[in-house]
């Protein structure tokens, strides 16, 4: 999946380095299984339908749809608006691999809520 590097940070940089390390150790028989998806909820982008895969170029454009496919260790990136929507996670993380909805940029998007029915769940920005 190719990310805009200009709308991430640092710290995301790293977490996605993470997950490929981890993912490495996969393959090399090191660890257990532990790939994590990263997907994007935009509604303002042109043909954002929650069909899609949830990419950068082809993002979710419900952020209840993100919280219904995302499992343990899933990072969900919402870009900029408001989306009158209560989310409800039913699904969530584990110890170290939360499942995380991160704002992007930092407090450019606003939820009408979020209902977690769910343990290790992040919400940042």
């Amino acid at each position: 999946m190719k990310i805009n590097p200009k709308k991430f940070s640092g710290r995301q940089s790293v977490m996605a380095a993470h997950c490929l390390l981890a993912c490495a150790g996969v393959w090399a028989g090191s660890v257990e299984p532990a790939c994590a998806a990263t997907y994007v909820v935009d509604q303002a982008a042109p043909g954002a339908v929650d069909a899609n895969p949830g990419t950068e170029e082809k993002p979710f454009q419900t952020v209840q749809h993100a919280a219904d496919v995302a499992r343990a260790g899933d990072t969900v990136y919402v870009m900029t608006g408001r989306y009158d929507e209560r989310v409800k996670v039913k699904a969530g993380g584990s110890e170290g691999r939360p499942v995380s909805f991160v704002a992007l940029p930092r407090r450019s998007a606003m939820v009408a809520g979020f209902e977690l029915d769910a343990s290790y769940v992040k919400v940042q920005g």
